[in-house]
């Protein structure tokens, strides 16, 4: 169980201990934003950092998607009617879960877990992730 409860599956025990303790910090990075590379470059050798850095990576890609998706939506619209603003802006406070799923696999990471994010933990973009 992750540190925030149980979100997705617990990959913790694929790890080695030591590889843990030792990139911790490093993984961390892998959940705000381009820092994703800093595990990549930092801890080349560390499956632990290197799963993160996947988690981080694929959480990035979903806020760039969702980013785009938001514009389009805006844009066709505010396009029809100003009258959608409102309608808008309340689907605009869907990007609080991006900046939310950072801190909570961060804090996982420092804490030694590897626990599988919602809507991210589930894709792979690294490979061997």
């Amino acid at each position: 169980m992750g540190i925030f409860g149980k979100w997705g599956a617990d990959r913790t025990a694929q790890f080695d201990s030591a590889d843990i303790a030792e990139n911790k910090a490093a993984a961390a990075f892998s959940y705000f934003g381009v820092l994703v590379a800093v595990p990549l470059l930092m801890a080349k050798g560390s499956k632990y950092a290197r799963w993160h850095a996947g988690q981080g990576l694929a959480l990035l890609a979903l806020s760039i998607a969702y980013s785009i998706a938001y514009r389009v939506l805006a844009w066709g619209l505010l396009s029809v009617s100003w009258e959608f603003y409102i309608l808008l802006r309340v689907a605009g406070l869907a990007w609080l879960a991006f900046p939310l799923l950072s801190v909570f696999g961060a804090a996982n990471a420092i804490n030694g877990k590897a626990v599988e994010l919602p809507l991210a933990g589930k894709i792979r973009l690294l490979k061997d992730h």
